[in-house]
């Protein structure tokens, strides 16, 4: 028998571990600790990061603001790429510059905007 736990802090889960052919003698020498619950064995390492309520894991803020941070390092990355690279930014029209000084403006300023982590509007990168 199959069986799944999930450890829980602060109402986030924070791991999961799965057990196969489960005799039900033997079990996790963890258990049982207050932030270990069994789980249904189709939740899984996907949900890492999700809210816990009522035995559901959900997207919660702590899930939002991580995909959220991720994205922003990875835009964050291409404009460094493109700022640090002195040839390029020299080619660059005035015009060009400026648009990528607004858009980095605008990921700088990203985490105060109304709704993140959960809803983010996110600037279009420049061509």
């Amino acid at each position: 028998m199959d069986r799944t736990f999930m450890s829980i802090e602060d109402g986030v889960i924070t791991g999961v571990i799965e057990y196969s052919n489960w005799n039900g003698e033997e079990g996790p020498s963890f258990l049982p600790e207050d932030n270990m619950v069994e789980v249904d064995s189709s939740l899984g390492m996907q949900h890492i990061g999700f809210d816990y309520n009522d035995g559901v894991p959900t997207k919660g803020v702590f899930y939002y603001t991580q995909a959220a941070e991720i994205e922003l390092e990875d835009r964050l990355g291409v404009l460094n790429s493109v700022a640090s690279n002195a040839l390029d930014w020299a080619d660059l029209s005035d015009a060009k510059k400026a648009e990528w000084l607004a858009y980095r403006n605008v990921l700088k300023a990203i985490r105060s905007q109304a709704g993140w982590p959960q809803t983010v509007s996110w600037p279009t990168k420049p061509a």
